[in-house]
């Protein structure tokens, strides 16, 4: 009986070796000696949108694809395979847990590995294409529509939690309506925009975009404009044409039709100011990187008559 008990306190001992801190089971008990994996989620660009999305970095409980790689140079052979794994966010500061709490290692022989991260987990290494919503009105369609990629190397296995920086690929687009001359209603109106390529191709091995593909058609952004609202779209260049539309209250359809072509460029936010006159539309647009300062740069003019 005292030797049972023994060897039970033993077998104990050796599980909590494994499980340092809130690090959590392993998978394979042969790597207790080798360094886990932590790594957390920071953001280049954060996003903003009205809703306060992702204001700072990812929201708590978002779920990032996450594949690792063992680092190798000529003909040297792997002896660490890694599995796709999928990590959520488990504060506001970005730490990253993978599911059921068990961390991959680093190599027992001393390599390094290379990380790629994709966000959202609907789309994965082996994606060749990405679509944003065509209904951006939700909090989710938003969010799933944000294609954001982390690509880093850690040299050599280390015990300090290493920062994923993503960087977002698509274009986001903001939109505030503000009432002018003649103080029309815009309480409940609709913005939708038009002539807008909605599918791009994505290298999900690389992490890298390709070129629009497809059909223009439109984005529903929002059905209330007393707000600043944002959705998101491919980067992608805009001939003059229309290009977006505002529905009154009242029923009155404004049409807004662009001068030059708009260059909407990867990782960049457009914020349109929209003044609706009693006749008329003044626009007014900024160019910035996608964060949460403007640098009050690239500011264009626009005058359209009521269509």
């Amino acid at each position: 009986m005292r030797n049972i008990v023994l060897y039970m306190a033993s077998a104990l001992l050796l599980l909590t070796a494994c499980n340092s801190g809130d690090e959590g089971p392993v998978a394979d008990m042969s790597q207790c000696n080798g360094i886990p994996i932590h790594l957390r989620a920071g953001v280049e660009n954060m996003t903003r949108a009205s809703s306060g999305l992702q204001n700072s970095q990812f929201e708590k409980g978002a779920a990032i694809n996450v594949y690792l790689k063992e680092i190798t140079i000529g003909g040297q052979t792997v002896t660490t395979k890694y599995s796709p794994l999928v990590y959520t966010t488990t504060n506001a500061s970005g730490a990253l847990s993978p599911q059921n709490n068990t961390y991959p290692y680093f190599p027992t022989n001393g390599r390094g590995i290379t990380v790629l991260a994709i966000y959202p987990t609907a789309v994965n290494n082996g994606a060749t294409t990405f679509s944003v919503e065509a209904e951006q009105k939700t909090n989710v369609a938003y969010k799933a529509s944000d294609l954001m990629v982390a690509t880093d190397t850690i040299p050599s296995p280390t015990s300090q939690v290493q920062t994923l920086q993503f960087k977002h690929l698509m274009t986001k687009i903001s939109i505030q309506v503000v009432s002018g001359t003649g103080s029309p209603n815009i309480k409940n109106s609709s913005v939708t925009l038009y002539n807008v390529y909605r599918d791009i191709y994505f290298s999900g091995v690389t992490g890298q975009l390709g070129d629009v593909h497809g059909s223009r058609g439109t984005i529903a952004v929002t059905d209330d404009c007393s707000t600043q609202q944002s959705c998101i779209i491919p980067p992608q260049d805009i001939d003059p044409c229309r290009f977006f539309r505002i529905r009154l209250a009242n029923r009155d359809v404004i049409y807004y039709y662009s001068t030059q072509t708009l260059n909407f460029k990867s990782g960049h936010e457009y914020k349109f100011v929209i003044t609706v006159n009693q006749n008329s539309l003044d626009v007014t647009y900024t160019m910035h990187p996608w964060s949460d300062e403007e640098d009050g740069s690239n500011i264009v003019n626009t005058h359209a008559n009521m269509d």
